[in-house]
Formats: structure tokens, C-alpha cells, sequence
């Protein structure tokens, strides 16, 4: 509650808003303060995660490839940046389709909570250490330099087969 009146007055936000910010900071005002100055990022790579895992479930191949160009037009750092952020939405996923939400261990707020409350059921037991393991392994070729469009579209096509898990 402190860190919730602190967003509202130091950063001038209204007390809903502020209460879900303290919330997905777990408390913590720098990560807070650093949310709201990387909330276009943050869009971004939800818009991204949300179109690669629609795009896997229909299994549109052509449409992962256009993805997988797409997204690797942008720098290695915002690639390397989605892969970590897409390695925490899997996490956040897992953790309410196992229930860890009653225990308030998942930290999404608005759009990102309202796409994983449909989406949660298809990241299991089965699925999110392989998931895990792509994206992480993605994120160490595209940080060792390897070419983007072929680490994305290997990520892409893995995602494919891991999601119906």
C-alpha cells in the first residue's frame, strides 16, 4: 500500500493504476519506475508474444516465417529483450494455470492478465520446460550473434510443436 501511494503521488498516477503497478513491481520502486518508462517496449513485446503464440497454435507456418523477418529487422538487444520478456509470460501463464494466483505469485496487470486468463490453460506441466528452454536457448544464439531470422523461426517452429503439448 505504501509503494502504491508513492506511484500515485510521486509519479502522479491515479490509485487503480498505481495499486496494479505496486503489484507487478512485487514491491520493488525502481523495477515500478522502470515499468512505466518501458511501458511501449513492454506493448511491444506483448504484441509480439501474443502474435507468435497465435500464430503457432494455427500453426501458419508462412505467418511464424513473416513474424520471424519481422522481428528480426529489430536491434539483438530488442530481440534479446522479447525472448526474456516472453520467458517471463510463459512463467506468469504457468503459474496461474497452477493456481499460484490465490497465492499472489502472478504479477500481470490489464491486457497482459486479460490475454492469460484464455491463455494460461495451453502452457503446462508438460510444455513450459521445453518452452523455456527454446526461448532461452534463442536468446543465447541471438546474444552469440547468430543470424535472427534463422534463430526466430527455429524458435518459431519449436513453439509450434511445444504449445500442444
Amino acid at each position: 500500500k505504501d509503494l502504491a501511494l508513492a506511484f500515485s503521488e510521486k509519479m502522479d498516477l491515479p490509485a487503480g493504476k498505481a495499486n496494479d503497478l505496486a503489484r507487478a513491481a512485487n514491491g520493488n520502486f525502481v523495477r515500478g519506475k522502470n515499468m512505466i518508462t518501458e511501458d511501449e517496449n513492454r506493448k511491444e513485446n506483448f504484441n509480439q508474444f501474443v502474435k507468435l503464440m497465435r500464430l503457432a497454435w494455427k500453426k501458419d507456418i508462412i505467418s511464424l516465417s513473416e513474424w520471424a523477418d519481422e522481428t528480426a529487422l529489430s536491434g539483438r538487444e530488442a530481440q534479446k529483450r522479447f525472448l526474456t520478456f516472453a520467458i517471463g509470460q510463459l512463467r506468469e501463464n504457468f503459474m496461474l494455470n497452477i493456481g499460484q494466483d490465490k497465492n499472489q505469485l502472478v504479477y500481470l496487470v490489464g491486457e497482459e492478465a486479460e490475454f492469460a486468463g484464455k491463455f494460461k490453460q495451453f502452457i503446462n506441466k508438460k510444455n513450459i520446460v521445453p518452452l523455456i528452454n527454446e526461448f532461452t536457448l534463442a536468446h543465447t544464439h541471438i546474444s552469440a550473434n547468430g543470424n535472427a531470422k534463422i534463430v526466430l523461426l527455429d524458435l518459431a517452429l519449436n513453439v509450434v510443436k511445444l504449445i500442444r503439448k
